[in-house]
């Protein structure tokens, strides 16, 4: 389990994400990580296009605050439903991007995309281990529920040999495929419920 002692966890919700602007977004991760959000020099008074700005003004101020208030532990943004908003301000899309490519400059941070339904910029393309995409319905094969469950045994440092691995993987691509045959629209968001009780367990298994 992500121990609040050893993981800071910023939840964002894609609704929420979907009308908020660049500075909206600095000061809603912010507050939820419990920090007064960073003076930022407003675009309007720096020589330069929005983008420059967010890349040289907004990402730094952000990060480092990061930084400060993690005291050590690992930082992890974690939006959800991505498959059901979309973000409308293309500021505020450029700003997460610049975000993700941090994943190459630090080893702390962690970002959960769920129901991710872009592309990612291919330079982010070795950076897997910190960045997860929880993929669509129609793309949830038996290969990508046992990614899943290795990253999430991974990121954890979990003991999960690969025979529990490959049980809990049938089990939830038996149930999956259960799940499509009643209502494909429904199967993924009925997956991650069942998955939210099989992670628990197998949790437990190896504590």
């Amino acid at each position: 389990m992500l121990s609040d002692g050893a993981h800071l966890k910023i939840n964002l919700s894609s609704e929420a994400l979907s009308t908020i602007s660049v500075t909206g977004l600095v000061s809603l991760i912010s507050g939820i990580a419990g920090f007064s959000a960073p003076a930022l020099t407003p675009v309007s008074e720096m020589e330069s296009t929005a983008t420059v700005w967010m890349r040289d003004e907004v990402i730094p101020k952000l990060m480092d605050s990061l930084q400060n208030i993690r005291t050590g532990r690992l930082v992890w943004i974690l939006i959800a439903d991505l498959n059901n908003y979309s973000i409308k301000d293309k500021q505020t899309s450029q700003l997460l991007l610049l975000l993700y490519e941090q994943l190459k400059r630090v080893d702390w941070l962690r970002v959960v995309l769920d129901g991710f339904k872009g592309d990612l910029p291919a330079s982010l393309s070795d950076h897997t281990p910190q960045l997860v995409e929880r993929e669509r319905a129609s793309d949830a094969s038996q290969s990508h529920i046992q990614t899943f469950f290795e990253r999430f045994s991974a990121y954890l440092e979990l003991p999960v040999d690969a025979m529990t691995i490959g049980f809990a993987t049938n089990l939830m691509h038996q149930e999956y495929t259960g799940f499509l045959n009643d209502d494909s629209e429904t199967a993924l968001k009925r997956l991650n419920h069942k998955l939210k009780v099989v992670v628990p367990v197998l949790l437990k298994t190896v504590n």
